[in-house]
């Protein structure tokens, strides 16, 4: 759990809430205010609590003027089975009217410099500002009307995955509720803005939550933002020797029936005989052999395992031996199912996806895919224009057959 009290005691100490709070949020110093009126966090929390993000800005030209638009923010990396829940609490003054004033532009150049972070792949702020700028309006509706009678400020985020492609989106507007009119500023209470349901990425990749008033010269306090990851748990943890042997083995009682262990595909463990019990045939990890023949002859000996090559191929259902396909990030993508390397092939999930014949795991054999000499994706094209006096000098290319 990840909260941005705002509260600052002073002192360089690890006692300070502003010290652990700055490890993971920005713009905290930059738009603190301390105001007790308009303080969320309970004493018991922290005590004589007096801190929040207040966020007033006026568009007279001047970047400078324009810096608190945006609040407190946040960046968290995110995967597949991740949960997160978003929440923070706001008040405002009252005006007559509100207007949208702040632009995409505006927003994007403010995020962009917040979020500028090589670990995250975004290296120059030029980069970040020019993603943000891409993905802010077409990700993000704000949600709680678009009635003039309130502020136009936000709890915001955006997911992306791992090569910052936009996935989801979405801005919680501060509640009618949460404003007072001038000189009453103790007449309510801060109020809670929540996304109502989790946010699941569906991905690996980031996630990006930040708040926002993006009426110019209106004035809006928040205070407490809290982000809630919940990561996936693991329910099993399996480590394998190259031929398949157990070295060590952890997994949680209701997962006793997992059978997708060794090889990645549906497979059984017999507990009397130790072999592994595949579609097509049975597997002895002790020898490194299949107990049946080859129903695909694929070598010359019809019992050998993997091609007597475990490190760089798999044989998921006791058929044939195939080269794995992993993305640049490590992802398994699929299987290079005519004519393996003998070595694990790596590219690009995008390109990958491009060559696969209706997003099934198995490469279309319509295009020669050629590798550089340690497995990364080098080059493909239509095999049609392969000429067959080529394929003898093209010791890397992956697939020979041509078409027709």
């Amino acid at each position: 759990m990840y909260l941005a009290t705002m509260e600052d005691t002073g002192v360089a100490e690890w006692t300070n809430p502003r010290v652990r709070e700055m490890m993971f949020f920005k713009n905290l110093e930059e738009t603190d205010a301390a105001d007790d009126r308009m303080n969320h966090t309970p004493d018991e929390v922290v005590a004589n609590a007096e801190w929040s993000s207040y966020l007033h800005w006026v568009d007279d030209g001047i970047p400078s003027t324009r810096e608190n638009l945006v609040g407190p923010a946040i960046a968290l990396q995110v995967d597949v089975g991740d949960s997160l829940s978003l929440e923070t609490w706001a008040k405002f003054e009252r005006k007559v009217s509100y207007n949208r004033n702040a632009t995409t532009g505006m927003l994007a150049n403010l995020l962009g410099s917040l979020f500028v972070d090589a670990a995250y792949g975004l290296e120059t702020a030029t980069e970040a500002k020019q993603i943000f700028n891409t993905n802010l309006s077409a990700a993000i509706g704000g949600t709680g009307g678009d009635a003039a009678t309130q502020p136009y400020a936000y709890l915001n985020y955006l997911v992306f995955d791992a090569n910052y492609v936009v996935q989801d989106g979405g801005a919680w507007r501060v509640p009618d509720a949460a404003g007072f009119d001038p000189g009453l500023e103790t007449a309510v209470d801060p109020q809670l803005v929540k996304f109502p349901s989790y946010i699941k990425p569906q991905q690996k990749g980031y996630i990006y939550v930040w708040v926002s008033n993006e009426s110019e010269n209106t004035k809006v306090w928040f205070d407490d933002l809290k982000v809630t990851h919940t990561k996936s748990r693991v329910v099993q943890a399996s480590d394998y020797y190259a031929w398949g042997s157990t070295m060590r083995e952890q997994r949680t009682p209701e997962n006793e029936t997992y059978r997708y262990g060794y090889q990645g595909q549906f497979a059984e463990k017999d507990e009397e005989t130790g072999w592994n019990h595949f579609e097509l045939r049975e597997y002895d990890t002790k020898i490194g052999r299949w107990t049946a023949t080859d129903p695909e002859e694929q070598f010359y000996s019809p019992y050998v395992g993997m091609g007597n090559d475990p490190i760089n191929g798999i044989d998921p259902d006791g058929g044939e031996k195939y080269s794995p396909i992993y993305g640049t990030d490590g992802k398994f993508l699929g299987v290079d199912s005519e004519g393996f390397t003998g070595k694990v092939i790596t590219m690009d999930e995008t390109l990958y996806n491009q060559l696969t014949d209706n997003g099934a795991n198995i490469l279309d054999h319509d295009f020669a895919i050629s590798l550089a000499s340690n497995g990364v994706f080098a080059n493909f094209c239509p095999m049609d224009y392969f000429q067959l006096k080529l394929i003898h000098v093209c010791s890397l290319i992956s697939y020979r057959r041509l078409k027709g």
